[in-house]
């Protein structure tokens, strides 16, 4: 072995002029202590063994040769390089103990001047750890509190956490994620998403979404991922996730965090399609505004034919067809209108029992003898404010529902009871208002509805029946009463195990109203003045042919301003105005408020296809008046003139 090879005591080492070999280097890696030696220009000459398990990790091939600030990272590059220059520059070496930046581990760094007596060629930098046996329990424990705090911080949040590898295997989850997957923690580590979910449309989503975001090496918002969990139910998901790059710029992991939106979804759903209710709903509002005040000519002419057509069978025949295809039509556009909301109501308090108890009867027939009905009336029911015929169409049209859910018999229920919503309940329906409610609870043992069906039952024209079985207007029918008497409606159903309607109406803190009797047949006539204000003329014509028939003085005119008018010519006073509640230029609430300044006897009945101004957004009359929905029978009208001039006050 060359002389200059061989380090001896008190010796100066020139690293210039006596080159490094094996057995320096080979005496160097036994010592047991991380050290590396550089020349002037900073460039490392020695990497010993130890170094190589350093915090760098890099491997003494890839070290000598290269300059520090190739090597060591920016915090550890500014404390070496001062060191260093400080012992190039004193010749003096250099000592100091610093804390590593992670563990708490205490450290002892040395630099020792290398070269001859009046020349620093190199230095020598010799780190060794100087943590006790005490302090090192002691760091270790606090890592493990640490760790253990950590553990649960992540556990605690109801977000879904975790990071993934390359092939999707999961590497950290909190609870919340191991919930999902119906295991635990421990169980889920490891694994992949193709383990726990059967869905390979969604793994391969995810596996997509997770190798885009280490490729591009940047975060990424994902707004919505779809998930199912343990129970098979779909869950959404809006998920961040960021990669993990290591030092050599790739990352081979990827760390997220997924909140989970289902409820926000379904809350949104809900809203458009009550949005897309309410589109339908001033559509067919409109529709069955117009068609109404045909329908009601064709009703009204039909009905006055048929009682001169007395000594004619045949004809009497054609016409009697007539009319009831014109009623018929008038039943689809009361559905329309109700489902539209835009009936005017003409409520009253009552007890839902006594509705339902009247009303059975009737139900047993409509729903026939291989259907049992059964009542369960709670006492002490709430009273409510509503229009007692709109609760008998509602119970009416859910019960004929409930029949062709039935074809081979079952039972219908209808309960009814007290209930207190809460804020919970209105969160979860955002329709529904807090407080005192009357549920009434109809219950079939039919066929059920399906899920995707059951998000459809309100809309007008869908239906599951068959062609000709029906018109797809009951429940929409059913949903715009409820809505316009300002209750809720929820339904819920499984496929072979019946449907159950809840309606909920607000209660009310008045006594329930008992109905006054209908005038009888004979009473049908009178000798009153009447104006009559209505802007379709055959309608107009219609009802002041009918009133003079039987016996009524009529004051007939195409509009408001065109009523008063002829009621200043005629002079007299008038005992009744009978008036359309929209009319081009004066409404009928005007007219009557302008008529009953004058002549406050007067008395008032509203007509309507469907109102537009205040009493219907309002969605109800104001007490006393009288009102009747278009199309109208005569014998309807006759009745209602009848009852509004005989009522007291």
């Amino acid at each position: 072995m060359p002389e200059g090879s061989r380090l001896e005591p008190g010796r100066p080492f020139d690293g210039r002029d006596t080159p490094l070999t094996f057995d320096v280097e080979a005496a160097f890696d036994l010592v047991t202590s991380s050290l590396y030696i550089v020349d002037r220009d900073l460039r490392i000459v020695l990497w010993n063994r130890h170094r190589e398990q350093g915090p760098e990790g890099i491997p003494r091939a890839q070290a000598l040769g290269r300059r520090l600030d190739e090597v060591l990272p920016p915090q550890g590059l500014r404390v070496a390089r001062a060191a260093i220059e400080r012992v190039f520059i004193t010749g003096m070496p250099h000592e100091e103990i610093t804390e590593a930046a992670v563990g708490l581990r205490s450290f002892r760094s040395r630099r020792v001047p290398l070269g001859r007596a009046s020349e620093v060629t190199h230095v020598l930098s010799l780190f060794e750890e100087v943590t006790d046996a005490r302090e090192r329990k002691r760091v270790q424990q606090a890592l493990e509190d640490q760790q253990a705090f950590l553990r649960l911080v992540i556990d605690l949040s109801p977000n879904l956490i975790f990071a993934k590898d390359r092939e999707g295997r999961f590497t950290l989850v909190n609870q919340a994620v191991a919930d999902v997957y119906g295991t635990t923690v421990d169980g889920l580590l490891g694994k992949t998403e193709a383990d726990f979910n059967g869905n390979a449309e969604e793994v391969e989503a995810f596996l997509r979404n997770d190798l885009a975001v280490m490729e591009s090496l940047a975060e990424k918002i994902i707004p919505e991922e779809v998930i199912t969990d343990a129970a098979g139910r779909r869950r959404w998901l809006q998920t961040v996730k960021r990669p993990i790059v290591g030092a050599d710029g790739v990352a081979r992991q990827l760390l997220g965090v997924s909140t989970d939106i289902t409820e926000r979804k379904r809350t949104e759903e809900q809203l458009r399609q009550a949005l897309k209710l309410e589109a339908v709903g001033r559509l067919a509002g409109g529709v069955a505004h117009d068609f109404n005040n045909i329908l009601g000519v064709i009703l009204g002419y039909g009905s006055m034919v048929l009682r001169r057509l007395q000594g004619d069978p045949d004809l009497r025949e054609k016409v009697q067809q007539i009319v009831r295809a014109a009623e018929r039509a008038a039943s689809l556009t009361q559905q329309l209108l109700a489902f539209s909301r835009k009936q005017v109501l003409q409520p009253r308090t009552l007890d839902v029992n006594d509705v339902v108890e009247d009303l059975a009867k009737m139900l047993q027939r409509l729903i026939g003898e291989d259907v049992r009905l059964v009542t369960v009336l709670r006492a002490g029911l709430h009273s409510v404010m509503v229009d007692p015929g709109q609760v008998d169409q509602v119970l009416m049209n859910l019960a004929a529902n409930a029949r062709d859910a039935m074809p081979q018999g079952g039972q219908l229920t209808i309960e009814t009871s007290n209930v207190e919503l809460d804020g919970g309940y209105v969160e979860r329906h955002p329709e529904a208002r807090t407080g005192r409610h009357v549920l009434i609870a109809v219950t079939d043992t039919g066929v059920g509805i399906g899920s995707e069906e059951l998000r459809h039952v309100f809309e007008p024209f869908f239906t599951t029946k068959d062609r000709g079985k029906g018109t797809g207007l009951g429940l929409s029918t059913v949903y715009g009463i409820v809505k316009q008497s300002g209750g809720h409606i929820g339904v819920y159903s499984e496929v072979g195990h019946g449907t159950t309607f809840k309606i909920y109406l607000p209660a009310s803190d008045e006594a329930a109203a008992k109905a006054e009797a209908a005038p009888d047949e004979e009473h049908l006539t009178g000798s009153e003045t009447i104006l009559v204000a209505e802007d379709e003329e055959p309608l107009r014509e219609l009802c002041r042919e009918l009133l003079e028939e039987r016996g009524y003085k009529v004051l007939a005119a195409a509009s408001g301003a065109a009523a008063l008018r002829a009621l200043k010519s005629f002079g007299g006073p008038v005992q009744l105005v009978v008036t359309d509640v929209v009319m081009p230029d004066m409404g009928g609430r005007e007219l009557f408020e302008r008529v009953e300044a004058e002549q406050p006897q007067a008395k008032v009945l509203f007509v309507s296809g469907y109102a537009d101004d205040a009493i219907v957004r309002h969605g109800v009359l104001r007490a006393g008046l009288a009102f009747l929905q278009k199309p109208f029978t005569p014998g309807a009208l006759l009745r209602k003139i009848r009852q509004v001039l005989d009522a007291r006050g």
